[in-house]
């Protein structure tokens, strides 16, 4: 269209500045939300709540690995016979 003489339809922003100018991003940005995360941050809390996320994780990677060599090892055997 633009060769046309028309004007350009959409003019999108540059991702960095569409990504800047959004509201979320805008606000974690700003001094204000800075200061309550630092009030809030509490980093023994988050040390605990890591362990426990990376126990309920290894669990479930545990179980799906386990799954994939029971799976692995009854291919061999269907080969072999």
């Amino acid at each position: 269209m633009v060769s046309c003489g028309k004007k350009r339809r959409y003019k999108p922003l540059a991702p960095e500045k569409y990504f800047f100018s959004l509201p979320k991003v805008k606000y974690m940005l700003s001094t204000t939300a800075r200061k309550k995360f630092n009030e809030q941050f509490d980093s023994k809390l988050r040390d605990d709540k890591l362990k426990e996320f990376d126990k309920r994780r290894s669990a479930q990677l545990e179980k799906r690995t386990n799954k994939i060599q029971n799976a692995t090892v009854k291919e061999i055997v269907k080969f072999e016979a």
